[in-house]
């Protein structure tokens, strides 16, 4: 029996996703290292709150998710190499905490997605400046490409790493 291309299913997954979300005025480019899911009181752009509180209930969304997500990435060693890998004297940090408002719950919805999944959370949040002025977004997409860049050769560092365990023992 033979199945045309567009009777197949593909379940292709992303290898690895990056969200990016303006951070008012500062000038430094940040990469989460967490998502919360709880303590949004900020409301959002039409003035709404999220309003999602539903902890003890088995059909919320996060029902069995905890409070507080990281990204299984190796954050230290990727910034490491993004400030390797990026132009000088550009500002790059870790921040501990996406600000409880439409970033961090965006960042968290995905980390959430891959922990009921049972996957590995492969996925980054990057804060960037508000500046839109034309250098500003060429910088953002240089340092953009960078980010994936040094993810990608951490990951790669890290199979590398699990592969030398796996022949020693």
């Amino acid at each position: 029996m033979s199945v045309s291309k567009s009777e197949q299913k593909t379940t292709r997954r992303p290898d690895l996703a990056i969200h990016i979300g303006m951070a008012g005025p500062r000038l430094f480019y940040s990469i989460e290292r967490r998502g919360h899911r709880d303590g949004y009181v900020m409301r959002d752009v039409d003035g709404e709150l999220l309003g999602d509180d539903g902890e003890g209930d088995e059909k919320w969304v996060w029902h069995g998710v905890p409070g507080e997500l990281e990204t299984e990435l190796d954050v230290e060693d990727v910034l490491r190499r993004w400030r390797g890998n990026s132009p000088m004297y550009t500002d790059l940090r870790i921040s501990e905490d996406a600000g409880r408002y439409l970033c961090d719950f965006i960042y968290f919805s995905s980390l959430a997605h891959l922990y009921k999944a049972g996957e590995r959370r492969k996925v980054l949040f990057l804060h960037v400046p508000s500046d839109a002025s034309e250098h500003s977004i060429a910088l953002g997409r240089e340092l953009l490409l960078q980010l994936v860049r040094s993810v990608v050769e951490s990951e790669v560092a890290r199979q590398g790493k699990g592969k030398g365990k796996e022949e020693a023992g």
